[in-house]
């Protein structure tokens, strides 16, 4: 796998001042950031099948098009396909762990509007906004450390919060 250190530290220092919670519907922007970094992967050789199935239903969710359960239960179908793909392959393969790992950054992309335990889009509160940057940051730096294209990432990430 290779080292995409610097592709790291070029995303932080790019997005550190970013201001993700002025305006707009923030839930809605941070989904769009995640499929749209989702869409990069597409057609690659380690995109699963199911991923596209997953892409929609994240789509879906967004827009309210599925309900909480079916949401929920298409998590479940994702965690188990990571599971399966960790047991099954050995992850120092190259190919398993970027299945593996677009199964993680699916999880994040399906989450319903309605689930009490989704990440805190509102920037109210104590956390103010400290959920919605630590899921962009989780997500970007695994998405980075496992396939790369951080400077796409700072695009998309610029693109869907200004």
């Amino acid at each position: 796998m290779e080292n995409h250190a610097t592709e790291r530290d070029l995303f932080i220092a790019n997005t550190k001042e970013l201001k993700i919670l002025a305006g707009g519907d923030k839930f809605d922007q941070y989904h769009q950031f995640l499929l749209s970094a989702l869409e990069l992967l597409k057609g690659e050789k380690y995109f699963p099948i199911e991923a596209s199935e997953w892409i929609d239903a994240a789509r879906a969710c967004i827009n309210r098009k599925i309900s909480l359960e079916e949401a929920r239960d298409i998590r479940g179908k994702i965690y188990a396909h990571q599971i399966r793909i960790q047991n099954t392959s050995d992850l120092l393969e190259e190919d398993g762990s970027r299945e593996a790992a677009i199964a993680q950054l699916m999880q994040f992309a399906v989450e319903h509007p309605d689930d009490e335990s989704r990440v805190d889009t509102r920037g109210t509160g104590i956390s103010n906004g400290s959920g919605l940057a630590q899921s962009i940051d989780e997500f970007s730096l695994l998405f980075i450390e496992n396939f790369g294209r951080g400077g796409e990432l700072i695009r998309l990430l610029k693109k869907s919060f200004e």
